[in-house]
């Protein structure tokens, strides 16, 4: 009888704990604020406006914190799981093959960025994805050197010491670079990178108090964004500037990637997918990439907002992630040839 006692209080409690343990479970909510977390490189707190409308939707607020590519991917590394960081987006593929070597980034799978991005401008992990094209262009400013095509064009005798270039560092460089030099031997990458060095214009490229470069040679190898701060520039002679996108008779123009990802130890992860996929939308990308000025990463295949980005031109048909493969030692091969 005693025992019987001690079992029916025994069960008595554990079903008190259960009753409290159920409507714990039930009452728990959601954080209230939800947020997301951007690190970037060519966003700041300016450029919030992009995401008024993701916050009315969405009820996510979003926060961007603006630091040099290397200072994101170091920063990444150290902080691990105590990271804030739950985006990532850079201007370039350097910085992604940086950040992909790193392992900073998580796959995700989403029909909605299978439609939105091109196998070739995306990880087959998905780890990453493109969200803006900006690609390499030639800039003259006289009719003598029209018949320039290719960025092999550059490399002929008769063009030596006409041509300059603002593209300075291994972001700007290498994913010009890379699917020019990709069947290349080290020794034959080794050779045209020092042709290329060689056959610019020795003064070093001059640029404004706002940094847009200036014409001190008949041709500028530069990026289209370049060409379009210098035809906003209030200067007579950027209005009489001419715009060539390299390649056109062969493959197409080489490019860059403005790019995205999902930060490995990401603490709003479904925010996060909410949010690369806002910025792939047609008309949100088309509002990122003017801010840019880059294309769109939909490209040709409809009618954009923005005048300028409905502009026709070939661009070519690599395979980013064989590109990519190659970074590394091209790296090494231009820190040799500069020095």
């Amino acid at each position: 009888m005693f025992t019987q006692k001690i079992n029916i209080k025994f069960i008595i409690y554990i079903a008190l704990i259960l009753s409290v343990s159920s409507c714990m479970v039930k009452t728990a909510k959601v954080p209230k604020k939800q947020i997301v977390v951007v690190y970037s490189d060519c966003l700041n707190s300016k450029d919030l406006h992009l995401f008024k409308s993701f916050r009315k939707k969405q009820k996510i607020s979003v926060k961007i914190i603006n630091l040099p590519t290397d200072s994101i991917i170091n920063k990444l590394k150290k902080d691990q799981y105590n990271t804030t960081a739950d985006v990532v987006i850079l201007k370039s593929l350097f910085g992604i093959y940086k950040a992909q070597k790193a392992d900073l980034f998580q796959p995700w799978k989403s029909w909605k960025m299978n439609e939105l991005v091109n196998k070739n401008f995306k990880s087959p992990r998905n780890t990453w994805f493109g969200i803006g094209i900006e690609p390499y262009i030639f800039i003259a400013k006289n009719d003598t050197i029209s018949t320039l095509n290719s960025i092999g064009d550059l490399l002929y005798q008769k063009n030596q010491d006409k041509w300059s270039t603002d593209l300075e560092n291994s972001s700007e460089l290498i994913p010009l670079i890379a699917p020019i030099l990709q069947n290349k031997k080290r020794s034959e990458s080794l050779d045209w990178m020092r042709d290329f060095t060689k056959f610019q214009h020795q003064d070093q490229n001059k640029k404004d108090k706002n940094g847009i470069p200036k014409m001190t040679t008949d041709v500028l190898l530069t990026t289209y964004g370049s060409f379009v701060k210098m035809s906003e520039r209030n200067d007579s002679l950027d209005s009489q500037l001419k715009l060539i996108f390299s390649n056109q008779t062969k493959k197409g123009t080489f490019f860059n990637l403005h790019c995205t990802g999902i930060v490995k130890q990401a603490r709003n992860y479904e925010n996060a997918k909410l949010l690369i996929e806002y910025i792939s939308t047609n008309s949100t990308n088309e509002k990122l990439n003017n801010l840019w000025k880059t294309f769109p990463i939909g490209l040709h295949k409809r009618k954009h907002n923005y005048a300028y980005q409905n502009t026709f031109f070939k661009i070519y048909p690599c395979s980013i992630n064989q590109t990519l493969i190659n970074y590394k030692q091209l790296n090494k091969t231009l820190k040799k040839v500069k020095n």
